[in-house]
């Protein structure tokens, strides 16, 4: 554990050293009062152990999670996971593409297939939006979720099921910083 000042905190930080090396910090401003607000850490042993030190903070009857990922683990790491209540959320992340076949070739998939965005005569699989193209790119939302909401039209049987496999990322993108 270690304790020093941070920039914009109100008193002395407290952090999660490993071998010497800082590898995460809870951030909070205006006192402490239960509220984070922001966290970050270098693995995935350093987020559990900063959890785990706010959930250790002696009388402390609730915990307010300000600028959280939506696929965050952390309603899992509750002793009662139904506990945690989500009052505000927003991914402060868009994206419009301007170049589209550019975009397409220089994103990376994590599954086999192709997308092609070129001029032709031919029927379309599928019709999509600006936002949703946007939303798909960046991996956040699933083409099914899309798809249901009238944003993306198929014309082929399958292609909201291969477009969702072809651009689902895992962790989902997330800013915490608004701008």
């Amino acid at each position: 554990m270690a304790s020093g000042p941070r920039r914009g905190a109100s008193r002395p930080g407290r952090g999660v050293v490993a071998a010497h090396r800082p590898v995460g910090e809870p951030v909070r401003r205006r006192g402490w009062h239960g509220r984070a607000t922001a966290l970050q850490s270098t693995t995935i042993e350093a987020y559990r152990a900063l959890w785990q030190l706010l959930f250790d903070f002696d009388l402390t009857k609730r915990i307010v999670a300000v600028a959280r990922p939506a696929d965050e683990p952390l309603r899992w790491m509750l002793r009662n996971p139904p506990a945690l209540r989500v009052t505000r959320q927003s991914d402060n992340l868009w994206v419009r593409l301007l170049d589209v076949p550019t975009a397409l070739e220089a994103r990376t998939y994590d599954v086999a297939g192709s997308v092609t965005c070129t001029p032709t005569n031919a029927s379309p699989d599928l019709t999509l939006d600006v936002p949703a193209l946007g939303s798909l790119y960046l991996g956040g939302a699933s083409a099914a979720l899309l798809a249901s909401a009238g944003r993306i039209h198929p014309h082929r049987a399958d292609a909201v099921a291969t477009l969702s496999r072809l651009f689902r990322v895992d962790p989902e993108p997330f800013n915490s910083f608004a701008f």
